[in-house]
């Protein structure tokens, strides 16, 4: 296993890249959460998700800051934890590339026919998009876990 910072630091990228697809995520389907049940499911399951990975950074950088060691057992479980996750962010970084090529239309001025006009994926999607952020929030969590013992 290389250093603690070593292990660290690759935690806070794959944690980073989390944060940053969280938000992008959040602000896109957040101006159409009012719109439809499921995009305000999945703005919730964002917000959750976005929590977590803030608390997993508070924690990694807590432990670098006092020196206390990420080569214990425990430590490197959450380290492999949250590397695996890195796969499922970028998927989910492919899926915030896509809302942001969506062209939106802006003189659309009626409540009803924005939701028509710009709802941003089918309901398939927007099933996957919550399934991944659930996968990810369990793992996460459960990293959040180990480092706090």
């Amino acid at each position: 296993m290389g250093d603690p910072f070593s292990v660290a630091g690759s935690a806070v990228g794959v944690i980073s890249l989390g944060l940053s697809v969280c938000q992008g995520l959040i602000t896109y389907y957040g101006q159409y959460k009012s719109f439809h049940k499921d995009i305000h499911d999945a703005t919730s399951h964002l917000d959750n998700l976005d929590c977590i990975l803030k608390a997993l950074m508070n924690t990694i950088k807590q432990s670098e800051l006092q020196n206390a060691s990420l080569t214990t057992e425990p430590a490197r479980i959450a380290k492999d934890t949250i590397d695996k996750c890195n796969q499922k962010l970028k998927e989910l970084e492919e899926m915030l590339k896509k809302c942001k090529d969506t062209p939106i239309a802006t003189n659309l001025t009626s409540k009803f026919s924005k939701s028509r006009a710009l709802y941003p994926f089918r309901r398939d999607t927007l099933l996957a998009l919550r399934e991944s952020v659930g996968w990810l929030q369990g793992n996460l969590e459960n990293s959040l876990s180990l480092l706090n013992l």
